[in-house]
This record gives C-alpha cells, sequence and structure tokens, in this order.
C-alpha cells in the first residue's frame, strides 16, 4: 500500500512539474509585448475626425471607384456581368469610434450616405455605411488607408 502512495504522489510531482515548466516555456502571444509604433510629424488630434472630414473622404472614396472603372458585378443566376457607377449625393456622419484591435490613429466611422446606382444617376436613396479613417501624421490630415 506504502508503494502505491509513493508512487501516485511521484506522479502528481512529475504532472505539477511539467505543467508548471510548460507555462514558463510558452511565448507571450504576439503583439502583447510590443508597444504600438511612435508616429512622427504631426501629432494625433484628441477628438475623432469631423463630420466635414469624413463627408470630403467619402465623396473621395466614391470618386476613386469611379476612376477605377466602377464596380464590375456578376449576377449568379444569370451569370450576366455588368459594370455599376455608382453616384453618391450625400453623406453624413453618425458616430467614430476605434476598433479594439486598431491602433490609436485607426477609426472606424459610421455613415448614412445617399446613393444612386442607376446608370443615369436618378433614384438615389438613403443606406448606411461604414468607412475606415486614418491619421496621416506626415501630412497632418485624416485620410483613407
Amino acid at each position: 500500500m506504502k508503494r502505491i502512495v509513493a508512487l501516485v504522489a511521484i506522479l502528481i510531482g512529475l504532472f505539477l512539474l511539467l505543467r508548471g515548466t510548460h507555462r514558463k516555456a510558452s511565448p507571450a502571444p504576439r503583439g502583447a509585448t510590443e508597444a504600438p509604433q511612435v508616429r512622427k510629424g504631426v501629432p494625433l488630434p484628441a477628438e475623432e475626425p469631423s463630420a466635414e472630414v469624413v463627408r470630403t473622404l467619402a465623396f473621395q472614396e466614391y470618386e476613386a471607384i469611379e476612376k477605377a472603372g466602377g464596380l464590375p458585378v456578376t449576377f449568379t443566376a444569370t451569370g450576366k456581368s455588368t459594370v455599376l457607377h455608382p453616384k453618391l449625393y450625400e453623406a453624413r456622419k453618425d458616430s467614430c469610434h476605434r476598433l479594439p484591435q486598431s491602433l490609436p490613429w485607426e477609426y472606424e466611422c459610421d455613415l448614412m450616405i445617399r446613393l444612386s446606382l442607376a446608370p443615369d444617376g436618378s433614384d438615389p436613396s438613403w443606406q448606411g455605411s461604414r468607412l475606415e479613417v486614418k491619421w496621416d501624421s506626415v501630412a497632418g490630415r485624416w485620410r483613407l488607408p
């Protein structure tokens, strides 16, 4: 009986020893010890991007889509392809917030946009949209990623 008790005690001791060394040897999660990069240049504003800045960036995003030739789409039911040329009429900022995994100079903004997908730009409708905005410390302004 004493042998069984001694064997169990040794096995428990080995288990605890191995478990303890395993925890010490495991590396820290990636990014856990890294500090965010210090950005040189114009310091980050204390407040989120203004409504006018977000509106301007929303229009820049749709201008870039148009310069790229529009949005190619394929209707899966028929296989027919076409190119949409969205026309943005209005953009209003609802809010901006930092995402938990984002860097201090990155925001995601919620907007309401008035947009038309018709070829002639008719019948615009309101819809929700999101826009990612980053602070460019070199230029000293908010920009699209």
